[in-house]
């Protein structure tokens, strides 16, 4: 009766492991509560909304992006920068986090590390006009 028991808990512990398909809705939606927050001015409850969000899911790029965004905008440009390349590290092809990065590390003045950062945006989109005049 115990060995059904435990098999029982694994089993249900396994499967609430799996994500559903209602994360990606919830994480959008939760994403989209932060945007209106944003353009409501409330920048600072956006902030502690998304880092709230972060806490269970914390592999969405797209939240560590819209941390680095808020961040940026409350000058806190190393901890954005942070949140920037936290974002690459879990889509290496996110062009808008590498554009962010880019203009973050051209406005710190660290033009090397800039420099960097538009060669992988060249490599991610070879054909976009801006790059090629930057």
């Amino acid at each position: 009766m115990q060995i059904h028991i435990i098999a029982f808990l694994v089993i249900v512990l396994c499967l609430s492991a799996i994500p559903t398909q209602a994360e990606p809705n919830r994480v959008q939606r939760n994403i989209e509560h932060i945007q209106q927050l944003w353009s409501e001015g409330q920048i600072g409850l956006a902030l502690t909304t998304v880092e709230e969000i972060l806490t269970s899911a914390s592999d969405d790029a797209r939240l560590h992006k819209l941390r680095g965004d808020l961040l940026l905008l409350q000058r806190q440009n190393a901890a954005a920068l942070t949140a920037y390349d936290r974002a690459i590290s879990l889509e290496p092809k996110d062009i808008e986090a590498r554009w962010a990065k880019w203009s973050l590390l051209a406005r710190m003045g660290d033009g090397a590390k800039a420099i960097q950062e538009l060669k992988h945006l060249t490599e991610a989109e070879p054909t976009n006009p801006v790059l090629r005049y930057r």
